[in-house]
C-alpha cells in the first residue's frame, strides 16, 4: 500500500532508513487488514469455492469490490467430478459489498462455484484513508523507538497514557466505521 519514499517523505527522514521502514510499513499494513477483517497487502491470486445454492447469490471472502476494475474469473460445474465450464461476464454481475449475482441461479452443490480474482493494492495504491491510517501508524512506531519504545501503556499515580495501538489514532474511528467488515 505505502512505498518506503512516500513514508520517509512524510517523516522528513532520509533515504538511509528505507529498510526500517519497509519493516514498519509491512507491520502497520498487516495489522491495519488484521482490524479491519481484510487484506491490505500486496496483489495475490485468490480462488474462492462456493456452494451453490440454487438461488442467484454468492457472496465472496475477500476482494474490495470499491474498485469498478476488479477482474475476475468464474465458473460452475454441476457436479464434484464434471469440467469446469467458465461463464461469460454477462452471466454474472458483482454487488457491492461481496455479492455475486448470476443471471440465472447458481447450480445446487458443495463447492461447484469456482471464483479467480486478484486482491490486495499495489504499492502506493489501494484507498486514500486506508493508506494514511497506514503512514499515522508508521510514524507512531518510528517515533516510539528508542529505550521505551515497546511500552504500549504505563499509569503513575493518577497519570496512565496509552501508546501504540488503533484506538489512539484520531482517524480510527473513521475508517472503522466505514472500512470493518465482519465475517461471514
Amino acid at each position: 500500500m505505502i512505498s518506503a519514499a512516500i513514508a520517509r517523505t512524510h517523516l522528513g527522514l532520509e533515504s538511509s532508513a528505507d529498510a526500517d521502514l519497509l519493516v514498519l510499513i509491512g507491520g502497520a499494513t498487516a495489522y491495519l487488514g488484521h482490524a479491519l477483517n481484510r487484506y491490505l497487502g500486496p496483489p495475490v491470486s485468490r480462488v474462492e469455492l462456493k456452494d451453490g445454492l440454487g438461488t442467484n447469490a454468492v457472496y465472496l471472502d475477500e476482494p474490495e469490490t470499491a474498485a469498478p476494475e476488479l477482474e475476475m474469473t468464474i465458473e460452475t460445474r454441476a457436479g464434484r467430478f464434471e469440467v469446469w465450464e467458465v461463464l461469460s461476464a454477462v452471466d454474472w454481475a458483482l454487488e457491492p459489498p461481496r455479492r455475486v449475482v448470476g443471471r440465472s441461479a447458481w447450480p445446487k452443490g458443495s463447492s461447484n462455484v469456482r471464483i479467480v480474482y486478484d486482491a490486495g493494492y499495489a504499492t502506493d495504491q489501494g484507498p486514500a484513508e486506508l493508506r494514511s491510517l497506514v503512514l499515522e501508524l508508521v510514524a507512531l512506531r518510528w517515533n516510539a523507538r528508542g529505550e521505551d519504545g515497546a511500552k504500549l501503556s504505563e499509569t503513575i499515580g493518577d497519570y496512565s497514557y496509552r501508546n501504540g495501538t488503533l484506538e489512539g489514532l484520531a482517524s480510527w474511528e473513521a475508517v472503522a466505521s466505514s472500512w470493518r467488515r465482519l465475517p461471514l
